[in-house]
């Protein structure tokens, strides 16, 4: 998996929202290689006669059977490891895709559930789509973040199909050091965009462009619904998980209102920006953003606790009417809002919480990414 520390969109994953999962195109080189050396013709032709010089032309004494009595490890978590990037990326997308869903319960209401642990799938995340009205409400706040376009045009582009460079300068990503972090992250991208992409169908919401001729978008709009946000879900789920692994009290802070470490809080305001990006591009609206983020935070801390960590998960909900400002004009979406609707969703939590499935896989996965912080210098 030839990870340059942020790719984190492609395209699908990140902004086009929707990369055809399972894609080898860039995750697939290792099955095309070698060892030392590119895979091609001329190595082909080479290892012939290579073969030939090696063994000699005629064999001088009969071959002698391989020990094969140890045979391959048999936890499939071991074996997992012995497998392509491709391949692996496929087997841990399974694994989390398993046993959740995405159903429409009303023309604007969609509900996102997970496998629990010896039980039936619980409800995640109920997400009800506004009306039009709020989102014709909101295009004057979409057309007045036209004037940052200059200054945000590189963070603009790059951000359509790379998201984790951004977070790489928040926190160490560098292959090199943390490839099975970036493994991890890379399996809930495309957890997330699966389950995003299916909200977005079943609701259907219309882009800015399409309600005021004046928006006119600087990036290509992409061909999905606009609610919710993809960027948005994908880039909170980063900030959610890196919280999570990296500084947990953090992201019971945020529930509770309560001030975050600095590390914590440059990963939220990381995410908080990327997701604005794209209204300043001209392709999303702040509902869309303030939706995205919950659904990525919501699916972040799932895995996480699939994986056996310790995360307290309970249901969430968005609906999508009642974001609307003091005033009951338009809201805008920043960290200050999602910090307040996470703290709404806390105070709305009744009962005990959801006890996820585990998923053996990703928990490989998670403690071989954990260790990779205990060696840092």
């Amino acid at each position: 998996m030839p990870f340059v520390s942020g790719r984190s969109g492609r395209s699908g994953r990140s902004g086009r929202s929707g990369r055809a999962v399972g894609s080898a195109t860039d995750l697939g080189d290792g099955d095309v290689q070698h060892a030392g050396g590119t895979d091609s013709l001329l190595i082909s032709e080479a290892l012939v006669t290579t073969r030939e010089g090696v063994l000699g032309y005629v064999a001088d004494e009969p071959a002698t059977p391989q020990d094969t009595a140890k045979g391959p490890p048999s936890d499939p978590a071991t074996r997992l490891l012995r497998l392509s990037d491709i391949e692996q990326s496929a087997i841990l997308l399974a694994e989390l895709v398993e046993g959740s869903r995405v159903t429409q319960t009303g023309p604007n209401q969609s509900e996102v559930w997970v496998p629990t642990e010896g039980g039936p799938a619980a409800r995640l995340l109920q997400i009800t789509c506004p009306d039009p009205a709020v989102f014709a409400a909101a295009v004057t706040i979409v057309e007045d973040y036209a004037e940052l376009r200059q200054d945000r045009l590189p963070e603009i582009h790059l951000q359509i199909s790379d998201q984790l460079s951004f977070f790489g300068s928040v926190t160490p990503l560098q292959p090199a050091g943390y490839r099975d972090t970036l493994r991890l992250l890379s399996g809930l991208l495309d957890y997330v965009t699966m389950v995003g992409q299916r909200v977005k169908l079943q609701l259907g919401a219309v882009r800015p462009e399409i309600l005021s001729p004046r928006i006119q978008p600087v990036i290509q709009t992409p061909s999905h619904g606009s609610f919710p946000s993809g960027h948005a879900a994908q880039a909170f789920a980063v900030a959610e998980l890196l919280v999570l692994m990296r500084h947990p009290a953090d992201a019971d802070r945020l529930a509770a209102g309560a001030p975050l470490s600095e590390p914590a809080r440059q990963l939220y305001r990381m995410a908080s920006r990327i997701a604005i990006n794209r209204t300043v591009a001209g392709v999303h609206f702040p509902v869309d953003s303030a939706a995205g983020a919950m659904l990525g935070r919501s699916l972040a801390r799932t895995v996480w606790a699939r994986v056996g960590r310790a995360v307290n998960l309970h249901p969430v909900t968005f609906q999508g009417n009642d974001y609307i400002a003091s005033d009951g004009g338009a809201r805008d979406f920043h960290i200050g809002e999602f910090s307040a609707l996470v703290r709404d969703n806390k105070t709305a939590q009744v009962g005990d919480g959801l006890s996820a499935a585990a998923a053996p896989m990703m928990a490989a996965l998670a403690d071989r990414a954990g260790a990779e912080w205990t060696a840092r210098w």
